[in-house]
């Protein structure tokens, strides 16, 4: 049997922006409550790459080790080169920015202690914050929207208003202190 048995083999999809800030919010979350760099856990969680030791099934059995390999085998994801080099310099400015971002995160919700918030929220939002500062070509409205519906989808119910609220204050809190600009698109209310 294979190592990389944890693989379906005949099975693949391609990869998303969306699925690409979805991965690296596992990578921040696991190196947080790990302690392993993420830069270690990086590889592991974008490309699924794991070693297993060999077992055999006790018993009778229906079908072959591969069929059930197969079966039990997750969908590898396929990933641009440019998304990967995206998602490696997000995961980098994000590391870079984290102080920056806390301490904006901390100003904008100063009747709200900084603990209650939780490790996935906190992360989505210093993401979004990274995102925002470092990336100009990529669309704040896009940006923002994309941490909520991640929000939603790996945070608590009412995530998504709560990381909407904050980034749409550090957005337009950014853009008067004249620390990022706005594009001609969301000046007019467009993306």
């Amino acid at each position: 049997m294979d190592d990389d048995i944890s693989l379906s083999k005949k099975k693949r999809i391609k990869g998303t922006r969306s699925m690409l800030r979805g991965k690296l919010l596992q990578v921040l979350f696991a190196s947080e409550i790990s302690g392993e760099p993420p830069e270690t856990l990086f590889d592991r969680i974008f490309f699924r790459e794991y070693t297993f030791d060999e077992e055999e099934p006790a018993g009778d059995k229906l079908l072959t080790k591969e069929e059930i390999a197969e079966l039990e085998a997750d969908v590898p994801i396929l990933w641009k080169d440019a998304d990967i080099e995206f998602a490696r310099k997000l995961l980098q400015f994000t590391l870079q920015t984290k102080l920056f971002a806390i301490e904006s995160i901390k100003n904008i919700i100063e009747n709200w202690e900084f603990e209650r918030i939780t490790y996935v929220d906190r992360i989505i939002l210093e993401m979004a914050i990274a995102e925002l500062l470092h990336f100009p070509e990529n669309s704040p409205k896009v940006v923002i929207n994309e941490a909520i519906e991640i929000a939603k989808e790996y945070s608590t119910e009412k995530s998504g208003i709560f990381v909407n609220g904050v980034l749409d204050t550090i957005y337009k809190k950014l853009l008067q202190e004249g620390i990022i600009k706005a594009k001609e698109a969301d000046e007019n209310g467009e993306t």
